[in-house]
């Protein structure tokens, strides 16, 4: 399993905008990528513009397939003015 995790703190001004459009994205990435098992976005109780996304692929290629998809190419784009800090990290799933 292919697990990333990804941690942004958003402009304030653009908080529900992304909220919105991350939300989304997940439901999509979620019905139409079979590699896709996994994608949950949380917010942090203590900061209301910082958010992490949890995303739990079959393995590389699935999510190399997630980041070619029309809907993650455009929603990148849309969000990354938003974005003012992002840490993405990589993992992998132990059983």
């Amino acid at each position: 399993m292919y697990v990333l995790t990804v941690e942004v703190e958003i402009d304030p001004a653009h908080v529900e905008d992304y909220r919105g459009v991350i939300v989304q994205q997940a439901r999509i990435s979620k019905e139409r990528e079979p590699g896709c098992l996994v994608f949950d976005v949380a917010r942090s109780p203590d900061s209301a513009t910082r958010f992490l996304l949890y995303e739990v692929y079959t393995d590389r290629a699935a999510f190399d397939f997630h980041v070619q998809q029309p809907h993650s190419q455009q929603n990148g784009a849309s969000t990354k003015p938003w974005i003012l800090r992002q840490q993405i990290s990589v993992w992998t799933k132990v059983s």
